[in-house]
């Protein structure tokens, strides 16, 4: 009886004390009227506490004797509350230190920023579209740490590189993840491509998004932020968020925004302008095709435009039998007429150029209610390239929204059409089809104002009217009868429900889809230098990738001594890429692009790969006393594309953070947090690798033939894995005029998914297998700084730096490299002990002092101590490290912006500068015939001779310009390596927002006015002639070289937005 009666008391008094409370509601808001997101309530001095919804509401359960709540946002002044009679308490909190109190994390889930214990970076919408580019990877350029990015070329919608901290994978893929709204959207680049050969670009797929729709991005760099994507989440994830109207003011909202961009070739190569076409000083036109004097070759090194030097040079530079003859050299039969004035074209390759046009206008409407909001918005880009007849247009359709379908349930979605459409990309590389590899096998004193006015029209022989009819096309019959035009539709988008099972828990279902078909055609006209019989090829390419996930997460503050923040889920992915892709290698009717007019058997290659992976995943945060916080998280994959023992791997994450300005006073620090973690990631394979697939070949008469791979399967794979360790600090001083993160990490790739060589007599090259690794470390730094604030004047400057350190590691015994890719004899090259991607080819050999070593004139090849000349490291494609300055001021509603981005380091391998050197027509080949002299006796260019005692004399053997510029750049790689450094004028944007009270009553709430620049100015680089940022396209094998590739453009825009 005694122990009913005192439980009967501990439950009346525990009802006591339930009853003794009220439930307190409220807003809170920042100065500037928004919403504040995840804000801390408690009351003071006791356990009570809670955060701010994504409206900024809160509800409390507050004890009868509680007298004060405190309200805490990072970025905010703390602020204390007297509680009255009223049990609604709305808050304003007055804007201190400028950090973002929720970010955005892996799989959707928000997090406080201060708890998170690895590196992130948050990018606003709104810096993608100051100084617009088609591509969206390029508007990243300079704007985050550790994130390298290499636009290929100018050509309309170019793939474009992106790379955080380094390549981690030696023949895998080495960009990030891109997700947008929780959904992985693909950015593969297939097709053509681009080789030494030739190719086309057709651009990487991401750049489908519309800078215009993005609310914000959020870059996770490393395993360590990125683990609960799974193996893509390896190379790090750069997190999209597109608008939907969240947030938006209760009614109908629209906007417009108008861009117009001009562009015009950023750099082009300086030529000489004081010999053309020819052999020897000699040259006469007949036909183009050798049956003149020289009129077949795609040189300078032919006559003097300066006419006296052709009269004294005791040449017969048109082949009539006589020498130095009166008026010789004024005139020569070329291919405009015959007896035509022999004058230099100074401005023939940028005469080609147009200047390019961009157009861009997107229209959104806002709806928001009570419960509901969504944002439908339109956007038309339409570019005419710089390079003729070259074009691409996007219209992009975005439907956004969310709906409140009870007190527990909400709704959300994004669906995404894009429509994109080429009639024509221009070819690249090395071939007839590129119109910028003429430009370097020319002829200095070739019109191509006239090559382009008669471009339809033929000679007397029945030829299309051009300068050379053994090498090169009318560079613009190129462009308007090769054409290679483009289709790509393309649907993403994601449907999800969140239902609140309690105040703090919620379970989310997410489904979403990204599916795209992509055709393109590839058409040589008959009469092509490279195709006189004609080609046509059609590629149809569909791509659908599905993900599902449910997630579980809690969201607990109990108090200022815990809180916890914890996610469990499934998710499930499914993906299929199908191609169909034909060839006729002839055509019968000229014209006809169909495989109905293909002059003999059409060849077909056909092809899908599916994939599915499953993966199940778990996270917890736990915050005490709200500045320690511990993180774990592991996810566990199981991927059809590994065999089955191997097919699930598990990879865990533990972080920790402790923001120490939360319990220490430390005169002019408002904010300072160290962090540090440990994490692996896991990555599987291709499909396909594991057994045997054959492809098809060519057919043997109308026998259809197929073979099997070069590289011989493996079923013995396992999944690549990455393990990185990093640690970091985060400082706010000095009233937030200075903002500070640094991040050192650590990581090694291991069990590296590689071809490795066998022995041809297996009946295969290579083999796939577990081996390698790729070591990376580095330091990443981001600085802000406000070093004047003075009334409505502030001048911020945001600084970031990041220096990676690449070590190729492990390979097998008896394996020192893995080989990228060759093009003109040099390799790119994954070498042991080396930085991932190493240029290795054929050096000159040089004197103990640096001086070249020639040999009767000629410049002699080095040898290692095997006597090997091929196998010299000559650079790297890893840069020491990337940076960007951005200056910001701005005064009441006007505001001037300008970003340096900065490179230094990595080597481009140019055969622009080779063959350049080697055809005569850069203005370095003017020495040695600068002079009657040197025209006559040749040049002494230098170097010295060995002796065979050790000893060497000076070189006393001349030569001319031609044979040396012929020896010297001629497959000696080394004299083609640059270092590839730059600082560039980025971009610069002067805005002006126009004051809101001139709109009164007018329905416009605002108006803003811009104008714009971008790749202004190149104010350093090493590489001469070209811009050093480049490369043959966005894949691994292609990085680090570069021939006739279409310069960047050089673009000025103006920009108006409106609100209604």
């Amino acid at each position: 009886m005694k122990r009913l009666l005192t439980t009967v008391c501990f439950a009346l008094a525990f009802t006591g004390l339930a009853f003794a409370q009220r439930t307190v509601t409220g807003t809170v808001k920042g100065d500037d009227g928004e919403p504040l997101i995840g804000a801390t309530v408690v009351v003071k001095n006791g356990t009570a506490g809670t955060r701010t919804d994504a409206e900024g509401k809160f509800t409390l359960q507050v004890p009868a004797d509680a007298d004060v709540l405190v309200f805490r946002y990072t970025g905010y002044e703390t602020k204390e509350v007297a509680l009255g009679a009223s049990n609604v308490v709305d808050v304003v909190m007055s804007s201190g230190l400028q950090l973002t109190e929720m970010v955005v994390t892996a799989l959707g889930v928000s997090r406080e920023q201060k708890s998170l214990a690895y590196a992130v970076q948050h990018l606003d919408g709104s810096q993608l579209i100051q100084a617009r580019d088609a591509n969206l990877v390029n508007s990243l350029s300079g704007k985050i740490a550790g994130v390298n990015v290499i636009s290929s070329s100018g050509n309309v919608g170019a793939s474009s590189r992106i790379v955080i901290r380094g390549n981690t994978s030696i023949t895998g893929d080495n960009q990030p993840l891109f997700v947008v709204n929780g959904i992985p959207m693909d950015n593969r680049n297939q097709g053509a491509g681009n080789t030494q050969y030739g190719g086309v670009d057709f651009g990487n797929a991401i750049q489908d998004i519309n800078p215009d729709d993005i609310e914000s991005i959020t870059v996770l760099k490393g395993p360590n932020a990125s683990a609960l994507y799974g193996a893509r989440g390896a190379n790090g994830v750069i997190m999209i968020t597109t608008k939907t109207g969240k947030g938006a003011k209760k009614g109908l909202g629209i906007s417009y925004t108008g861009d117009i961009g001009f562009s015009s070739p950023f750099r082009l190569p300086t030529y000489q302008n004081k010999f053309g076409q020819g052999v020897g000083f000699q040259f006469n036109y007949v036909d183009g095709a050798g049956g003149g004097l020289w009129d077949g070759v795609d040189e300078s090194w032919g006559p003097a435009f300066d006419a006296s030097i052709s009269q004294q040079d005791g040449i017969d530079n048109n082949g009539n039998g006589m020498v130095d003859e009166p008026g010789e050299g004024e005139r020569f039969d070329q291919f405009t007429g015959k007896n035509q004035p022999w004058v230099a074209r100074p401005d023939n390759v940028r005469s080609i150029f147009d200047t390019g046009i961009s157009l861009n206008n997107s229209l959104a409407i806002t709806a928001a209610g009570e419960n509901m909001h969504g944002r439908f918005s339109f956007t038309n880009f339409d570019q005419k390239g710089m390079v003729p007849n070259t074009d691409l247009r996007r219209n992009i359709f975005n439907l956004g929204f969310g709906m409140k379908m009870s007190e527990k349930l909400n709704l959300d979605g994004n669906i995404t059409y894009t429509a994109l459409r080429s009639n024509n990309r221009p070819g690249i590389g090395y071939a007839g089809d590129n119109i910028l590899q003429q430009t370097i096998w020319t002829g200095r004193q070739v019109d191509w104002e006239y090559l382009r006015a008669n471009y339809k029209n033929r000679d007397e022989f029945g030829r299309i009217i051009n300068w050379n009819h053994n090498y090169q096309n009318n560079p613009f019959f190129t462009l308007y009868n090769n054409t290679k035009p483009q289709r790509r539709d393309r649907t993403n988008g994601y449907i999800a429900l969140t239902y609140k099972l309690l105040p703090w828990l919620q379970i989310m279902g997410r489904t979403g889809t990204d599916y795209y078909t992509d055709n393109r055609e590839i058409r040589f006209e008959k009469e092509t230098v490279d195709y006189p019989n004609g080609n046509f090829q059609a590629m149809s390419y569909v791509f659908q990738e599905t993900n599902s996930d449910i997630l579980i997460t809690a969201d607990k503050y109990f108090s200022e001594a815990f809180s916890l923040n914890a996610t469990i889920g499934a998710v499930r992915r499914d993906s299929r890429f199908q191609g169909f892709e034909q060839t006729a290698n002839a055509l019968v009717v000229p014209g006809l692009f169909n495989f109905s007019n293909a002059d003999g058997a059409v060849n077909v290659n056909q092809f899908v790969n599916t994939l599915r992976v499953n993966s199940v995943l778990a996270s917890v945060s736990l915050g005490f006393w709200n500045f320690i916080y511990l993180d774990a998280s592991a996810r566990n994959d199981w991927s059809s594309t590994l065999p089955a023992d191997n097919r699930s791997y598990f990879y865990p994450a533990f972080n920790a953070s402790v923001v120490l300005s939360e319990k220490m006073q430390i005169p002019g620090i408002s904010f300072l947090k160290l962090r540090g973690g440990f994490a692996q990631a896991g990555k599987d394979t291709e499909p396909y690798r594991l057994t045997p697939v054959y492809a098809p070949n060519i057919p043997w008469g109308g026998t259809p033939s197929f073979t099997i791979p070069n590289a011989a399967p493996n079923s013995e794979l396992k999944p690549e894995r990455a393990q990185s360790i990093e640690a970091g600090l985060q400082l706010q001083a000095l009233n937030n005029r200075v903002r500070l993160d640094v991040t050192y990490y650590n990581t090694d790739n291991i069990d590296q998914i590689i071809p490795l060589n066998v022995s041809s007599t297996t009946g295969f090259t290579s083999r796939f297998a577990n081996a390698g690794t790729i070591h990376n470390d580095g330091v990443e730094v981001q600085l802000g700084l406000t070093p004047l604030k003075v009334g409505s004047f502030r001048w911020d400057i945001d600084v970031n730096w990041a220096k990676n350190n690449s070590t190729v590691k492990d390979l097998p015994e008896g394996v020192t490299e893995i080989t990228l890719n060759t093009n003109w004899g040099l390799r790119l090259v994954a070498r042991e002990n080396e930085p991932y991607g190493v240029l290795v080819g054929r050096r000159v050999k040089r004197a103990p002092d640096g001086q070249i070593i020639v040999a009767n004139g000629r410049p002699v090849y080095d040898a290692d101590a095997n006597g090997n000349i091929n196998n010299f490291v000559l650079g790297t494609i890893t840069p020491d490290w990337v940076g960007g300055v951005r200056n910001t001021f701005t005064w009441k509603g006007l505001s001037l912006s300008a970003l340096i981005d900065m490179r230094q380091g990595s080597d481009l391998f140019s055969m622009t500068y080779i063959f350049g050197r080697y055809a005569g027509v850069l203005e370095e080949t003017l020495e040695g015939r600068n002079t009657l002299d040197e025209i006559k006796n040749g040049y002494n260019f230098g170097g010295v001779v060995a002796n065979g005692d050790g000893t060497y004399s000076p070189n006393t053997v001349k030569r001319s310009a031609e044979a040396w510029n012929a020896d010297f750049y001629n497959r000696r790689h080394d004299r083609g390596v640059f270092d590839a450094s730059f600082i560039k004028l980025r971009e610069v944007t002067l805005a002006y927002d126009f004051p809101r009270k001139w709109f009164v009553n007018s329905g416009i709430g605002g108006l803003r006015l811009a104008v714009y620049g971008r790749n202004l100015a190149l104010l350093k680089a090493n590489v001469p002639h070209i811009d050093p940022e480049t490369a043959f396209d966005n894949s691994n094998a292609m990085q680090g070289i570069e021939f006739g590739q279409l310069p960047s453009a050089r673009t000025v825009g103006l920009t108006i937005s409106a609100q209604f």
